[in-house]
């Protein structure tokens, strides 16, 4: 199966714009929001979080 993408120009002229090219712009722009999503997210999760206290011990081992 091969989905080729056809442009008009200004003139009304259709041209083939092929596959592969589209195809990599369009793979590379949702690779990008995906990577940006989980950075956000992550760091989001992170900054919410409250480091964790230091609780004092009474056991002291030799």
């Amino acid at each position: 199966m091969n989905y080729t993408l056809y442009c008009v120009g200004d003139r009304g002229a259709a041209t083939d714009e092929g596959f592969v090219l589209p195809f990599l712009v369009l793979m590379a722009a949702h690779v990008l929001i995906v990577t940006v999503v989980i950075l956000v997210a992550g760091l989001w999760s992170r900054l919410r979080t409250d480091p964790p206290e230091d609780s004092p011990t009474d056991v002291v081992e030799y």
